[in-house]
């Protein structure tokens, strides 16, 4: 019987039964730290969950002078925190050739195992409550079979739990808050969160962030753009299609009460994940979801401040065309913000000194705006504004 890992208070080791010579690994955990209930609560959800990618026990618990003990599938490959740290993130991916595409099926097969596997729990109303990398079990080379372990933190939902060990960005806003003497109450949406940074982990091969605290500067800086306070994809997110931020976005709700469950992982399995790795300029700085609303919106004001060419095909030969001059972006964006203040609001396009200037009168408002610009031959516009009297 060798020794194959240590964490803590338990260890794994690699053992084979004596008569069909099945390599099995048995936990041991230490008497003197765990309470026997606890221990028998974990192998009751070892021994009794049935599901292709939860790790089952394979015979009775039992102890010693100082563990107790039971077998567990033994998973050949090791762990998917160690896969990880062996690959970058070009390597992490199928065995057929991608064409410069940056391989993702099996970590797509990760993702729907993990989420299958937490469904299942969630459907006993129990919260795992340890997903990460070490507790995702490797039984084939390519990862089509993946398995999730520890059953030590698995409780109903609901429960009451004492909060000791747990850190980092797997454990969600609402845990990260509390300190070491409170406790909280578990629920599904602790699974979806860690879910969520387990797929953005295998993706980019680094955790997002230190911890789930706005003092955090990554975490902060995803918190402005999933408050849409701003449009700057945040870094470790750049290669991600729109699918997929939208997925992560949900996944990663800050409020328990509206982040996705983690059977809503299912609908986006046949999306592309990540931008193609050959050409780096397709990675985008800005989230492209916004990109549609602005076309949208300054296709509207093309209509308003620029003449359509088309329309002046009946005015008379010698009348003298007047240059037609697009407005730049900015202008639009405020003479649209203007217009749509008041159905009584015309714009017009003309040229002025550059310098803002502004008029009104008692019995009826008109109001005129010059844009400041530095340069003497750039176009201004104005905006007049006519308001009845109440």
């Amino acid at each position: 019987m060798n020794m194959e890992t240590r964490r803590g208070t338990e260890g794994i080791y690699l053992a084979a039964e004596r008569v069909m010579g099945t390599e099995v690994a048995l936990k041991a955990v230490c008497r003197d730290m765990c309470r026997r209930r606890d221990i028998q609560r974990e192998f009751h959800y070892a021994s009794h969950l049935d599901h292709p990618n939860l790790e089952a026990a394979t015979g009775r618990l039992f102890q010693t002078d100082l563990y107790f003990v039971y077998p567990m599938e033994y998973a050949h490959y090791g762990d998917l925190a160690s896969y990880l740290s062996s690959r970058t993130i070009e390597e992490v991916g199928p065995c057929l050739p991608t064409h410069g595409v940056v391989p993702k099926v099996p970590i797509r097969w990760v993702a729907e195992q993990v989420a299958s596997a937490l469904t299942y729990l969630h459907s006993f109303q129990l919260v795992h409550g340890n997903i990460d990398p070490a507790n995702v079990l490797i039984f084939r080379p390519n990862l089509s079979l993946v398995k999730l372990t520890d059953f030590g933190s698995t409780c109903r939902s609901g429960t009451f739990v004492r909060r000791h060990q747990f850190t980092g960005p797997y454990i969600p806003p609402e845990l990260s808050r509390c300190d070491g003497v409170e406790g909280y109450y578990t629920g599904t949406s602790l699974d979806s969160w860690a879910l969520g940074i387990l797929i953005i982990h295998c993706l980019t091969g680094n955790k997002p962030w230190t911890t789930s605290d706005v003092s955090d500067p990554e975490y902060a800086a995803f918190r402005s753009w999933q408050r849409a306070k701003s449009i700057r994809v945040p870094r470790p997110f750049k290669r991600f299609t729109v699918r997929l931020l939208r997925l992560v976005r949900r996944l990663l709700e800050p409020r328990g009460w509206s982040r996705y469950p983690a059977k809503e992982v299912f609908k986006y399995l046949e999306d592309d994940w990540l931008i193609k790795s050959r050409d780096r300029s397709d990675s985008h700085d800005f989230d492209p979801s916004l990109v549609p609303l602005q076309n949208s919106l300054f296709q509207g004001l093309n209509k308003d401040i620029v003449k359509n060419p088309c329309d002046q095909k009946h005015e008379p030969e010698d009348q003298e065309k007047q240059p037609q001059e697009r407005v730049s972006s900015p202008r639009r964006f405020f003479a649209e913000l203007l217009r749509l203040s008041s159905p009584n609001t015309s714009v017009r396009h003309h040229r002025k000194n550059h310098a803002w200037h502004h008029s009104s009168s008692s019995s009826s408002s008109s109001s005129s705006f010059t844009w400041l610009n530095s340069s003497s031959s750039t176009s201004s516009f104005s905006i007049s504004t006519n308001y009845s009297s109440v």
